[in-house]
């Protein structure tokens, strides 16, 4: 399985803890979001901001989740 786009953000950040500082949420709510919860897609445009991870990535593994949710 390939690593999920919030991961790669993470580790472009350099933590959990830096990602949350940059984009304004709790590193709380980061580690949540790479254990699989939903990332909310008010969210993209600081990730990609401040990570270079695009929206398209991040909302492709939204997709995939959703889909796997609903399977």
């Amino acid at each position: 399985m390939s690593t999920s786009a919030i991961t790669r953000a993470v580790a472009k950040a350099g933590s959990q803890q830096r990602l949350a500082e940059l984009i304004g949420v709790t590193q709380g709510l980061v580690s949540q979001w790479v254990n699989g919860a939903r990332v909310a897609t008010r969210h993209f445009e600081a990730i990609e901001r401040e990570t270079g991870i695009t929206a398209q990535e991040l909302l492709t593994d939204e997709m995939a989740k959703a889909q796997k949710r609903a399977a």
